[in-house]
């Protein structure tokens, strides 16, 4: 969906969901969340680093319960808030970088700064109440352990796991782009 919206600063940007549901497990969370990461990175070097057209673009999991008992609402994010004529370049990029990983792989450096990213905030954030409410929430309201093994099943995915999950999610699961950019805009073509 693409709209147009009259601003005092132009700029544009890009939120796209792909999403499928899923049976949720540890497991399967630790592989939307490690992808998104090593997309994240991906997205930023090319999109920012290489290309220079926005100044930040990124990619995030969000798996949670769905209605569905032991299934999870899986989805995968897309976001760039990027310089309105490059909008359509951005998030055309976006979907060449998945696409890439899904077909040819990616660097296991990345996986491995995503994994460590991952197990340094899972040991800050059980330092917190929200996490413990969090836990005890998943535990008696969906029968699902969010918490026991959690270090050793992120450390346990592997490359092929994340781009078969990339891969699978292009495939497979419905996908829903959101570009909003400035009234009368024009994109370059590049």
């Amino acid at each position: 969906i693409r709209f147009e919206k009259e601003m005092q600063t132009p700029q544009s940007l890009i939120v796209d969901y792909i999403y499928k549901e899923t049976d949720y497990t540890m497991r399967n969370k630790a592989v939307a969340e490690l992808s998104a990461e090593v997309l994240k990175t991906l997205f930023f070097n090319e999109i920012r680093e290489e290309k220079s057209i926005a100044y930040s673009a990124a990619c995030y999991s969000d798996f949670s319960p769905s209605e569905n008992q032991g299934k999870a609402d899986n989805i995968l994010i897309f976001q760039c808030p990027v310089k309105p004529e490059y909008a359509d370049l951005a998030n055309r990029t976006m979907y060449q970088i998945a696409q890439k990983v899904a077909n040819e792989g990616f660097d296991v450096q990345e996986l491995e700064k995503a994994r460590e990213y991952c197990l340094k905030h899972h040991q800050e954030v059980i330092k917190t109440n929200n996490y413990w409410e969090w836990v005890l929430s998943g535990k008696y309201i969906y029968s699902l352990d969010y918490h026991t093994g959690y270090d050793a099943t992120y450390r346990s995915v592997s490359a092929t796991d994340v781009r078969d999950y990339i891969y699978n999610m292009l495939q497979t699961a419905n996908r829903f782009d959101f570009i909003m950019i400035p009234q009368g805009t024009e994109q370059k073509s590049e």
